[in-house]
């Protein structure tokens, strides 16, 4: 039974890039390595957090708008009364088929993960998660409580720091809003540029 994205491929590209940035070395690329962050919208949101969960090597993740299949949970977007992407209604392009097949309707709760692990993967680096209620097929609702769930393996280990979120409307898809921009570039400042 597959879980998850159709093919590794999909996220071990970017870890294919930092090899070949690692082998030809910084003399070369100007590229510190131990300094890499990966971000994306929508699919790209989903794509980033899957890179910042497989590859230890990116420094921090953050997710924008990243919907079902992203941070938003699968159990708590199948209760959702609004038009969510769930399991159900997710773009099975992006995923094995066989996950809607073994877990859709209410067999959703005995899936054998959610995506607050996934979110968890990250840790000890950082993750900031970014959603916009004003699209509610993004199912900021259930990316809430995934968030709450996740941020405690940060707590855990003393580093609550290192993960945050941060929900506002207000604004397009994908389009980051003003009152947005002081999290990202806190995170760009602390954990890409070391201020």
């Amino acid at each position: 039974m597959g879980l998850g994205l159709e093919s590794p491929d999909r996220w071990s590209a970017a870890g294919r890039l930092i090899d070949g940035l690692q082998q030809l070395g910084p003399e070369i690329t100007k590229i510190d390595t131990r300094h890499i962050g990966v971000t994306g919208c929508s699919y790209a949101g989903k794509m980033a957090l899957y890179c910042g969960a497989f590859d230890e090597r990116i420094a921090l993740t953050i997710a924008q708008e990243p919907g079902g299949g992203g941070a938003a949970a699968w159990r708590k977007s199948h209760e959702s009364k609004e038009n969510v992407e769930n399991i159900d209604k997710t773009d099975y392009h992006w995923f094995l088929e066989s996950q809607r097949e073994h877990f859709k309707g209410d067999s959703v709760y005995q899936l054998p993960y959610d995506q607050h692990e996934l979110c968890a993967m990250v840790c000890p680096r950082a993750l900031l998660l970014l959603g916009n209620p004003d699209y509610p097929w993004l199912a900021d609702d259930a990316m809430q409580p995934s968030a709450e769930a996740a941020k405690k393996v940060w707590e855990r280990f003393g580093i609550s720091d290192r993960m945050d979120w941060s929900i506002i409307g207000g604004h397009g898809h994908c389009q980051l809003p003003e009152v947005q921009f002081p999290i990202v570039e806190r995170f760009i400042d602390r954990f890409l540029l070391e201020k």
